[in-house]
């Protein structure tokens, strides 16, 4: 994977941007901290919530969260037979979910 490659600092700076909250602080192989509400956050709001419930939702550390989003560039990515991300790209298409998409 891409991100694994991410130094440290480069990784938990990416990260930090992205979510509009300095994480330098914090154990790298620990979880988020308890992060700030969406109405305090003074950066991208959608890409914050992204973020945030990946990490809840997949009980992600910090490390994990940077090294998942930056080789997707802080967007979804779907890795699978190409018939699953067939039916991923489909599905997002017939309910409006996405405006374009990326391949790598």
């Amino acid at each position: 994977m891409l991100g694994e490659l991410s130094p440290e600092d480069v990784g938990i700076s990416l990260l930090s941007n992205l979510i509009s909250f300095d994480l330098s602080g914090y154990p790298i192989d620990g979880p988020l901290p308890k992060l700030p509400k969406i109405e305090e956050i003074n950066g991208a709001k959608t890409r914050f919530k992204l973020v945030k419930d990946l990490a809840e939702r997949e009980g992600l550390t910090i490390r994990q969260l940077y090294q998942r989003i930056a080789g997707a560039r802080e967007h979804r990515e779907i890795k699978g037979t190409p018939e699953l991300i067939a039916d991923q790209l489909q599905l997002w298409f017939e309910n409006d979910a996405a405006d374009g998409f990326f391949v790598a």
